[in-house]
């Protein structure tokens, strides 16, 4: 299955194998039908990504800045709005990803505004049973955003000063794998250092743990299979 989102529309859309739409996925209020995008779908149809509060030339606007992370619910035929880690609407997130569990991770500002400026700290966050959770940061980092989740539950994303001036995270930071037993690990760390290799940024993992993103080795820049322990495999 394939999901997406219509710009004019306003709306997400899942579709089959065979091109046929099986699900139209679009949130209203007492007001208006709100502009969304769909991110990451399972393999049991769940949807999950973001919806704005206001529409913009692009139909969404800044990729989290003004929204909420939501969870499509495929056998429920249900969208849901997931809590930010402030438990507040007037705070933001959004969803990255949906495992095949229904756990969803993403991001989430939090209560805490960066020093000498307006702006929010935003924190990686998994959605579980109803219960949102902040999954900290490297330090010396203030920001974080999970990426993918797989079915074994283990997280990856990137961790830094990431929401320094827009509301989409930039391009830098430590990588970092996090899983509920040990908690947030730097992904340089576990790689062998005796290869020369250093993980610059990460994307996706599967079931096997194996890590999809970019790495430098030697002032060149591959886009790699990352292992956890061991040489990157390009």
């Amino acid at each position: 299955m394939i999901t997406g989102w219509d710009q004019f529309s306003y709306s997400s859309f899942i579709f089959d194998k065979s091109g046929r739409k099986i699900d139209e996925i679009c949130y209203s209020n007492q007001t208006k039908h709100l502009p969304g995008r769909s991110l990451s779908i399972n393999n049991q149809g769940d949807a999950a990504g973001v919806v704005a509060y206001a529409a913009t030339t692009d139909g969404v606007g800044v990729l989290g800045a003004k929204g909420f992370a939501f969870f499509w619910d495929h056998s429920r035929q249900a969208l849901l709005s997931l809590d930010n880690l402030c438990g507040n609407q007037m705070y933001y997130s959004f969803a990255t990803k949906v495992n095949d569990l229904k756990q969803v991770v993403g991001v989430s500002e939090t209560v805490d505004q960066r020093i000498g400026s307006e702006r929010q700290i935003w924190h990686a966050c998994l959605w579980e049973k109803g219960q949102v959770s902040d999954l900290g940061v490297l330090e010396p980092g203030e920001d974080s955003i999970a990426y993918s989740i797989n079915n074994e539950g283990v997280v990856i994303g990137m961790s830094g000063d990431l929401f320094k001036t827009t509301g989409a995270p930039e391009a830098s930071g430590q990588p970092f794998n996090w899983s509920s037993d040990i908690g947030m690990q730097n992904l340089n760390n576990l790689i062998d250092p005796s290869m020369g290799w250093q993980i610059l940024d990460i994307k996706d993992i599967n079931n096997q743990g194996e890590v999809v993103g970019f790495a430098r080795k030697e002032n060149k820049t591959f886009i790699e299979l990352i292992q956890p322990i061991g040489s990157p495999k390009h």
